[in-house]
This record gives structure tokens, C-alpha cells and sequence, in this order.
């Protein structure tokens, strides 16, 4: 479930067998696999949007088993995903950072570093990616991205957190390469060769029957139909058919259980609608993105959507 049944069949149906095969493990005196099951779980959960305020009660439940059991290395995994957690439901100081009361990234990666540890180097920048995300940090998303993508495609192209990796990548290769007014030309054409070749093999996941992974390339096609609109000769019809194109990726999110990734893609719909000069639609979905952020128990991340929502109020308001 973990390794293959994720591509085939919705993230919620791998859950509960996958968390199943931990007490079964620990029963059978099987750390290795125990650990790997958690490990699993949790990040199934985060992919399928499980209430992060759950997820931060039962993360705290399974590091202690973790620690009490002196899983050292199952420990470091946890607490980290842990801290992302609380990083995006505001109970730490940071946004992007895993540092706070659970974790300490710059320590970890220190010692992961010094050990030459590739697995749990790998697993923390991920996690990072995740997080970074969806705090909408897409330039410097993009640029991490640049220099870990081909260690981190090493990992088994069917785990489960693979494929976001991938939506990932594509989807801030394509903001940054279009909003990063710093690059030079050939660093962004590395960006667009990027985006272009993970938005191909999200294409080929889609193809094969992954049902998590079509609403992720609906937002990726809509994001890049969006970037052409704003450019375009035909500005205002091709702008119409990139919203259109986002509505039906946002359809795609709700139909399919992603709710997150529903914000995620009201959040940029938000952001295009700003570039046109269309305060009222893009309050509207910001107001939407609120809603399912806070659903979700990203509160971190409504507080930094309602601080933007109301400067863009204020800017609007006339004089």
C-alpha cells in the first residue's frame, strides 16, 4: 500500500491497512517494518489532507512509542514530520524551517551530513518540499528542487509521497520560472526544461491509472495556461479559458477528497485573478482558500492569507 496499491487506488483506502501492519510488527518483534508502516501512514495522511490537528495528537503518540522502543533514526522521521505539523497549524515560531519544540532540521541535517545518511537527508528535504509548498515559498521551493531532483527521484518511483514530489517540482518550476525576476535566461530555461519534464511524468502517472494524481495535473495545466494567459495577444479570452481550466481543477480536488490542494489551487486562481486587475474574484477565492486551509487545521497559513486578503482590501479601497 505504501509502495504500489497507493498508485492504483485513493490514498484513504491505503491508510488503515497500512497502519494495521505496525502492531502486527511490533507483535513479531519487526522494528524495520513497524517503522516503515508508521512511516507510511503518516505520510498517506498528509497526501489524503487528514485533519491536521489528529495528526499532530497521533504523531505525538507514535514518536513517544518510537523513543520508548529506541528507534533512533524512526524517531528522527517522526518528530520531523511532527514539526511540520505544528509549523502549519502556528504552534511554532517558524513557516518553512523545521525548528521548534520537536525538531531541530539544521541539527539533524548536521549529523545526517557528517554520517553521509542519504536515506534520512532524502526523507527531510521532502518533507520540506511539502511544507514549503503550501506556504507558497515557490522561488526558494524551486530552487531546492533544482539541486535535490535527481537524488530524490532515486527513491522507488512508486512510494506514496513520490508522486507529489514530482507535482511539486513541475508546479514551482512554473511559478518561479514566470514570477522570479531574478533569473537569468538560461536559469530559467533550466526551470521550464524542469517543469515540462515532470509535468510529462505526472501526464504518464495519470495515464496509468493513478486516481490521486489527476487533480494535481489539473492544477499544473491550469497554472501553466494561466503564466501564457497573462501574456498573450488574446489576453482576455485566453485568461477566461485558464480560469476555466482552474474551476475544473478545483471541481477535480473536491470530487476526488483533496481539500488542501483544492486551497491550494483557489490560493493561485487568487493570485491570477490579482495580475488581471480582478480584486472582487480574487477575494472570492482567497475567502475560499481560507475556508478549506482552516478545514484542514492549516491555521498558520489562514493567518498569512487573511493579513494578504486584507492589504489587497485596502489597497482596492478608494481614497
Amino acid at each position: 500500500y505504501g509502495l504500489a496499491f497507493n498508485n492504483f487506488i485513493p490514498y484513504e483506502n491505503c491508510m488503515q491497512p497500512v497502519l494495521d501492519a505496525h502492531p502486527d510488527s511490533m507483535s513479531a518483534g519487526d522494528m524495520q517494518i513497524a517503522t516503515w508502516a508508521v512511516l507510511f501512514y503518516f505520510d498517506l495522511c498528509f497526501l489524503a489532507a487528514k485533519s491536521l490537528k489528529d495528526l499532530d495528537t497521533d504523531l505525538s503518540t507514535y514518536t513517544k512509542v518510537s523513543e520508548d522502543f529506541n528507534q533512533a533514526k524512526a524517531t528522527e522521521q517522526l518528530s520531523a514530520r511532527w514539526q511540520m505539523v505544528l509549523n502549519l497549524r502556528g504552534r511554532s515560531d517558524g513557516q518553512t524551517m523545521l525548528v521548534g519544540d520537536v525538531f531541530d532540521e539544521i541539527a539533524s541535517m548536521r549529523r545526517h551530513e557528517e554520517t553521509k545518511d542519504g536515506a534520512l537527508i532524502t526523507d527531510l528535504l521532502r518533507n520540506k518540499v511539502f511544507l514549503m509548498t503550501y506556504f507558497g515559498d515557490y522561488d526558494n521551493t524551486a530552487q531546492m528542487v533544482l539541486k535535490i531532483y535527481e537524488d530524490q527521484m532515486k527513491t522507488p518511483r512508486g512510494y506514496s509521497t513520490t508522486m507529489f514530489f514530482i507535482f511539486a517540482t513541475s508546479f514551482t518550476m512554473t511559478i518561479a520560472s514566470n514570477q522570479d525576476r531574478c533569473l537569468t535566461r538560461s536559469q530559467r530555461s533550466t526551470y521550464k526544461r524542469l517543469a515540462q519534464k515532470t509535468r510529462k511524468q505526472l501526464r504518464g502517472t495519470v495515464n496509468k491509472g493513478n486516481p490521486n494524481a489527476v487533480h494535481c495535473l489539473a492544477i499544473l495545466n491550469a497554472e501553466r495556461a494561466a503564466w501564457k494567459a497573462h501574456k498573450s495577444r488574446q489576453r482576455e479570452k485566453a485568461f477566461m479559458d485558464a480560469v476555466t481550466m482552474y474551476q475544473d481543477a478545483i471541481r477535480a480536488c473536491a470530487r476526488t477528497g483533496f481539500p488542501h490542494n483544492q486551497a491550494l489551487a483557489n490560493e493561485r486562481l487568487a493570485e491570477h485573478m490579482l495580475l488581471e486587475q480582478d480584486v472582487d474574484s480574487a477575494e472570492y477565492h482567497l475567502n475560499e482558500a481560507i475556508r478549506l486551509y482552516d478545514e484542514w487545521g492549516a491555521s498558520k497559513k489562514v493567518s498569512l492569507l487573511q493579513e494578504h486578503r486584507k492589504e489587497i482590501c485596502d489597497r482596492s479601497r478608494p481614497e
